[in-house]
């Protein structure tokens, strides 16, 4: 149960972190946004899935 709750509180903290980060794409300077396309680019290469990374960037772009 334990596990489960720790879980539960890092899933919510990615889901908190990520809806900030859209809310910066969204409203912030264009640096800034650059700054988050370069992070998710980053870890694209990371995790070595860059098609991943093209596809959260295209979808980012589109909300603009």
């Amino acid at each position: 149960m334990l596990n489960f709750l720790r879980k539960l509180k890092e899933r919510w903290s990615v889901e908190q972190a990520c809806r900030q980060t859209l809310e910066i794409y969204k409203t912030g300077t264009a640096e800034e946004r650059q700054q988050i396309e370069d992070l998710l680019w980053e870890v694209g290469r990371q995790k070595n899935d860059m098609a991943q990374a093209e596809a959260v960037v295209k979808s980012l772009r589109q909300i603009l």
